[in-house]
């Protein structure tokens, strides 16, 4: 039997679970088949020899969060049209670890001009004496890590983010760069947009720097042989929506 889609078609996914190595996965999803729009929200429980699967509590709390996330801070992106179930939760992973990651970008409702300034770093745009500051030890690292970032919605921009951080204590120092494709969304950076952001972003890294902690679950993705770093990221975008004096924090003070 054949199956047709109207544009208003839309499969339905709440507190859908699955598991993958030592991590327990907890989705939500609505997904046009026909269009192949999707809007989702994840939560990661990793198990440990000392912190086993999650009882009927922890799956309680784990669902009120992707709820809530859900909600509050979907991820909503195109994807394939006529996904297959397991294509769709193959897709949602690869985006989880690959993409925006488990939750998009914090709404707020601050009225100043959104960009980052690409004509000028001159400008201080963090207090110092008000921000977090890392340990010397975490200036002297050598390794840069490169991570890109897509973000979707009604202002869908691609990320670029430059970092050095310490698994030890989660500190960490990054510079970013924005490319803005509001005028065609499925935009595909090219090499030359993707080096030249990258670029801004490791001349921020080195000459002004945003100081910041990930959480301590996810200190661990700062290490050089880390699986993935889809949660850091996520933070590090997170950090860049809180503004500083009406800016995206893409950078902190010239030193």
């Amino acid at each position: 039997m054949a199956l047709t889609y109207s544009t208003n078609t839309t499969y339905t996914g709440r507190n859908v679970w699955t598991t993958e190595g030592a991590r327990e996965i907890c989705i939500n999803y609505d997904y046009m088949p026909l269009t192949g729009y999707l809007k989702y929200a994840a939560v990661i429980h990793r198990m440990s020899e000392t912190d086993g699967p999650l009882n009927s509590y922890g799956i309680e709390q784990h669902e009120n969060t992707v709820s809530e996330r859900f909600y509050i801070r979907p991820v909503e992106i195109i994807v394939d049209a006529d996904l297959s179930d397991i294509g769709l939760m193959q897709n949602i992973r690869y985006l989880m670890c690959h993409g925006p990651g488990c939750k998009g970008p914090r709404m707020n409702t601050y009225s100043y001009t959104d960009t980052d300034s690409e004509t000028s770093d001159t400008v201080s745009l963090l207090s110092v004496d008000n921000e977090y500051q890392v340990s010397s030890e975490t200036h002297s690292l050598k390794s840069v890590r490169r991570m890109r970032y897509y973000h979707a919605g009604d202002e869908p921009r691609h990320i670029y983010i430059t970092l050095k951080g310490r698994s030890s204590n989660g500190d960490v120092l990054y510079g970013a760069s924005i490319q803005r494709v509001n005028d065609n969304p499925d935009y595909i950076p090219t090499k030359h947009d993707i080096n030249n952001h990258f670029k801004t972003a490791m001349s921020r890294l080195n000459k002004c720097p945003v100081h910041m902690k990930v959480s301590k679950d996810f200190k661990h993705q700062l290490k050089k042989n880390a699986a993935h770093r889809e949660d850091i990221t996520a933070e590090i975008v997170d950090e860049i929506f809180t503004r500083q004096g009406g800016y995206l924090k893409v950078r902190g003070m010239r030193a």
